[in-house]
C-alpha cells in the first residue's frame, strides 16, 4: 500500500502470501505422487509385458532349414511369383510321423485375396528324397522319418514341381488344445461320424486327457477342440459327400484347419496375441517371428477368401489300395498319376484355375491306360 508516497506493507497481502506457498507445496506433493504412481504403473506395465515377449520368445520353435536345398522348382523362382507364398503344413502325431500333410497357399494377387489349402493323401505313393542320399518309394507320410520337415518339403518340390520354401508343423494333440483356446469350432457331421469321434476321444489317451466329453447329436453341431480333432481323424466312415478312408480324412482335415482359419481371423487382436504364447510349445516352424506376425496381420487386415481341394483328385485316376514291398512287407498305397496332380496343383495355386476347369481342359489319362501304367510298375 502506498500512502503520502511512503510504501507500507500489507499484513493481509503477507497472510494470503504464505497461504499460497502452503497450497503451492500441498499441489507440488500431490503432483510428485501422481507422477510417481504414474511412473508405477507404466514401469509395472513395461515388465508384464516384457514377461510375455519373454515368454513368447522362449516357446518360440525356431528351426533353420537348409533353403539352396528344397528341390524348388525354378520355373517359380521369378519375380512374378515373390509375392505368393506357399506353406508345408504338417501334422505330426505321437509316432513322429506326419499325420497330416497340406500346402497351404497365401496369394494376394487375386481378387479377392485367397486362402487356399491342399491335402495330399498320406498314403500317396511318391519318391523321397532325403539329404545326401538317393531318392526311393515309399508313402509320402514316411518322408518325415527321413530327415524331417526338410525332407518333406523336398519331397513335396520334387513330386509336384512346386516352391515350398517354409513350413509349420504341429503335434495333432497340440491343435486340440488350440481349439479349445478358441472355444472349439461348428462342423456338420452325419450321426455315424459322431458315433465315430465318440469312440476316437474313448480310445486315444492324450486327447482323453485333455476332455472326455462325447458329441451328443449330429447335423450341424458345436465340437471343442478334443471333438474337432477326433472329427479329423475318422477314416473307416463316409463324409457327409461320400468320401471313404484317406480321402475322407483328408477332407475332415481341411474342413477343421479352414474352419478355425476362419475363426481366428474374426477374433480381435488381443484375443489372437493372447492364444500366441499357448499355441507356441506345440508349433515348430522355419519363419522367423516377426514373419508370423506380418502373416497374421496380412491375413486378417484383408477379406482373404478361403478355397480348399484334395490330391489325388476324385476324377483323376487312382489306385486307393497298391501294394509295394518294403523291408519284405507289402504295404497299401495309393497310387496316381504324379505329374498330373503336379499340373493340377500349380494350376489351382498360381493361375487360381479349379480342378474342374482344369480336368474340362486337360482331361487326365484313360482308366484303361491308367491301369496299363499299373500293370507296368508292377
Amino acid at each position: 500500500m502506498i500512502k503520502n508516497n511512503k510504501y507500507i506493507p500489507n499484513k493481509k497481502n503477507k497472510k494470503d502470501s504464505k497461504k499460497d506457498i502452503y497450497s503451492n507445496t500441498q499441489n507440488s506433493k500431490k503432483s510428485k505422487k501422481k507422477k510417481i504412481v504414474i511412473i508405477s504403473i507404466c514401469i509395472l506395465f513395461l515388465a508384464l509385458l516384457l514377461t510375455r515377449v519373454f515368454a513368447i520368445l522362449y516357446k518360440y520353435k525356431y528351426k533353420e532349414i537348409d533353403k539352396e536345398n528344397l528341390g524348388i522348382n525354378e520355373e517359380y523362382l521369378s519375380e512374378e511369383f515373390n509375392d505368393i507364398l506357399n506353406i508345408a503344413l504338417l501334422g505330426i502325431d505321437n509316432n513322429g510321423t506326419s499325420d497330416a500333410i497340406l500346402v497351404l497357399n497365401v496369394n494376394p494377387k487375386t481378387e479377392p485375396p485367397k486362402l487356399k489349402l491342399v491335402s495330399i493323401a498320406r498314403d500317396s505313393l511318391v519318391k523321397v528324397y532325403p539329404k545326401n542320399k538317393s531318392p526311393f518309394k515309399t508313402k509320402i507320410n514316411e518322408s518325415f522319418n527321413y530327415g524331417g520337415e526338410e525332407t518333406t518339403i523336398r519331397t513335396l518340390n520334387k513330386n509336384f514341381g512346386l516352391n515350398i520354401r517354409d513350413f509349420v508343423s504341429i503335434k495333432m494333440d497340440g491343435l486340440a488344445e488350440i481349439l479349445q483356446e478358441i472355444d472349439g469350432i461348428d462342423m456338420e457331421i452325419t450321426k455315424d461320424e459322431s458315433r465315430h469321434l465318440n469312440g476316437i476321444i474313448d480310445t486315444t489317451k492324450n486327447l482323453k486327457k485333455i476332455c472326455n466329453k462325447h458329441v451328443k447329436g449330429y447335423g450341424n453341431v458345436h465340437l471343442n477342440g478334443v471333438q474337432a480333432v477326433a472329427f479329423s481323424r475318422i477314416r473307416k466312415t463316409p463324409t457327409k459327400d461320400g468320401l471313404n478312408d484317406d480321402f475322407g480324412r483328408n477332407q475332415r482335415q481341411r474342413e477343421v484347419i479352414l474352419k478355425t482359419f476362419e475363426k481366428i481371423k474374426t477374433m480381435p487382436k488381443s484375443k489372437i496375441f493372447s492364444l500366441i504364447e499357448p499355441s507356441l510349445k506345440y508349433l515348430e516352424t522355419s519363419f522367423k517371428l516377426p514373419k508370423i506376425f506380418g502373416l497374421f496381420k496380412e491375413i486378417k487386415s484383408k477379406n482373404y477368401k478361403t478355397e480348399q481341394i484334395s490330391i489325388p483328385y476324385r476324377k483323376a485316376p487312382v489306385d486307393p489300395d497298391y501294394k509295394i514291398e518294403s523291408n519284405g512287407v507289402l504295404k497299401s498305397t495309393v497310387f496316381y498319376d504324379l505329374k498330373y496332380a503336379g499340373k493340377m496343383i500349380k494350376a489351382f495355386l498360381f493361375k487360381d484355375v479349379h480342378p474342374e476347369d482344369f480336368i474340362e481342359k486337360n482331361p487326365p489319362m484313360s482308366s484303361q491306360v491308367f491301369n496299363n501304367k499299373i500293370n507296368k510298375n508292377h
